[in-house]
């Protein structure tokens, strides 16, 4: 038995990047268009908002939240200095924060925040 749950980890963990350490870093790589190092930062993001009983606390809630936007703003910001142009996105605001409540309710299910 010790050998087959070692071959399905070994599953599992196949085709992510070797510095995605835990099942929440992992789900937000599969949300983040498999952006590593976006994923990593707003996990440190999430981590580094968190407090006790924030997923039943509103205001505790806002801050882990407001947490992702900041990461997920930094990152559109850098994507569109890196364009020609610096273009921006017509509908970039309401994406932002679509994707920041997103991936708070993802958060909110992962047993590693």
């Amino acid at each position: 038995m010790p050998e087959l749950r070692a071959i399905s980890w070994g599953l599992i963990r196949r085709g992510y990047p070797a510095t995605l350490k835990t099942g929440a870093q992992r789900a937000l790589y599969n949300n983040l268009g498999q952006d590593a190092v976006l994923a990593l930062a707003v996990d440190a993001a999430i981590r580094g908002s968190l407090q006790n009983d924030w997923k039943t606390s509103a205001i505790k809630t806002k801050k882990v939240r407001i947490a992702i936007r900041d990461d997920l703003e930094q990152a559109l910001n850098a994507a569109q200095a890196a364009s020609p142009l610096g273009v921006q996105e017509a509908g970039a605001p309401y994406s932002l924060e679509a994707q920041a409540t997103r991936l708070l309710e993802l958060a909110k299910h992962q047993n590693d925040y």
